[in-house]
């Protein structure tokens, strides 16, 4: 499990997001990422592939 902080504001937080994304979906659910939004409005924050909301 890699747990990454990031925010909508941090450019290079959102351009790591798809390489991420792209290693956890290949590795088959052994390797997972956490990404919990730093950002005080919830409402700006897309929601996570794979996410119900």
């Amino acid at each position: 499990m890699l747990v990454v902080f990031w925010a909508t504001w941090c450019d290079s937080c959102r351009e790591e997001m798809p390489a991420l994304e792209k290693l956890s979906g290949r590795a088959n659910g052994r390797f997972v990422v956490l990404a919990p939004s730093l950002d005080e409005d919830p409402a700006k924050v897309p929601p996570s592939p794979g996410s119900t909301a």
